[in-house]
């Protein structure tokens, strides 16, 4: 008894040891660097649960004159505001206008307490994480976005000067699609590449709880009426003449064909085609409606819109027509969720269509096997973030 007594005394002593360490140790810190594009609502769902593991900071960077900061409320430490935008359109200021920052952050930030800089993008808060790396040693993660693959796709020289030395001096690049490594792979050489996705993954952006909440899958009916939706945030001009094309080669052959256009009102007063619609960027309960009227989703060219919604339109059951070097790439293979086309080749686009309303309800099966869409999930995904943090030393 005497000998039980005292190794229980010896496990609560130790067990004592232990939380006392874990309390009295001191929380890293992680210095976020992120700018307009970046969503306030995936930066508080990930900050929000990180939080008490690790201590956020948070530093906006615009990139226009007069660009006010997003919120964040999560941060514990109140956000701010860089005074110099890093406007990439300014080719032969954007130099100067990364070390204005460097220099800001600097004065804001107790810069030898960082254990590790998040950069939410390539283009912003990566050419400032990698300025910050330089002068202080700083390691930094790295996060490839919608926009960084815009900027490099219209500038590729630019790009090769700004992006490469973000990516290569990175310890960890995130890609926040996996088609997005394919883009970037084909702009670098094999030597690069193999350094680089090295130390790459793939973590999504989550969903809103609303739509995990309101998972839906349409009735495996018969594609009478094709109902079409191509929609994105700032959704280019140059996504639609394809899309519209595929709907009038589809009528003259009979079949009932309607398409909506969401996040692009530019050409709305050229095409008169009464079965196209054309809708402002919606708000969520907006979008809601919008998925659940409609049967498939045409994903748009990663040059052609800032933020996609493939993400909302399969939680809601809708099969997805995507671009080779855009799609649900690594979710499930191409035929089975919906399919792979040239989405700048109307007759492409045209034939794929049939065939996703010739085998709907076998469709619908596979996307209701990837429900309730984990990949999707904040509550998976900051666990993600937790562990590249320890790896990348920021733990």
């Amino acid at each position: 008894m005497v000998l039980l007594q005292l190794l229980f005394q010896k496990k609560e002593e130790a067990l004592k040891s232990l939380t006392n360490d874990y309390v009295t140790c001191p929380m890293k810190n992680i210095l976020h660097l992120y700018s307009e594009n970046a969503l306030a609502s995936d930066l508080t769902a990930l900050v929000s649960r990180t939080q008490g593991t690790v201590q956020n900071i948070g530093v906006f960077l615009p990139q226009n004159e007069g660009c006010v900061a997003t919120p964040a409320p999560e941060l514990s430490i109140p956000v701010h505001s860089s005074p110099t935008p890093l406007d990439s359109t300014k080719h032969f200021q954007y130099d100067q206008a990364v070390r204005k920052c460097a220099a800001f952050v600097g004065q804001q930030v107790n810069l030898s307490e960082v254990s590790l800089i998040h950069a939410h993008s390539l283009l912003a808060g990566g050419t400032l994480a990698h300025a910050l790396h330089l002068q202080h040693g700083i390691p930094y993660i790295a996060a490839v976005t919608m926009e960084d693959i815009r900027f490099w796709h219209d500038n590729p020289l630019r790009s090769r000067k700004l992006l490469v030395p973000v990516l290569e001096k990175a310890t960890r690049v995130i890609f926040l699609n996996n088609n997005f490594q394919d883009f970037v792979a084909s702009r670098l050489s094999d030597s690069d590449a193999d350094r680089i996705f090295s130390r790459a993954l793939t973590l999504h952006n989550g969903l809103d709880p609303f739509w995990l909440q309101n998972i839906h899958i349409h009735k495996p009916v018969s594609m009478i009426h094709i109902r079409l939706l191509i929609a994105g945030d700032q959704l280019s001009p140059k996504s639609l003449p394809p899309v519209l094309k595929a709907v009038q080669l589809l009528r003259k052959r009979n079949y009932d064909v309607s398409l909506t256009v969401v996040g692009c009102t530019q050409q709305s007063a050229v095409v008169k085609d009464p079965s196209v619609r054309f809708l402002p960027s919606p708000t969520r309960e907006g979008l809601f409606q919008i998925l659940r009227e409609s049967d498939i989703y045409i994903t748009p060219a990663p040059q052609h819109a800032t933020r996609q919604y493939y993400a909302e339109a399969l939680s809601q059951g809708l099969p997805l027509l995507y671009d080779p070097h855009n799609g649900p790439d690594g979710l499930s293979p191409d035929g089975k969720i919906g399919y792979a086309t040239h989405t700048q080749s109307a007759d492409d686009l045209a034939e794929k269509i049939l065939l996703v309303g010739e085998r709907y309800a076998t469709i619908e099966q596979h996307i209701t096997d990837l429900h309730p869409l984990h990949l999707f999930n904040w509550d998976e995904i900051y666990r993600g973030y937790l562990r590249v943090y320890d790896s990348a030393g920021g733990v």
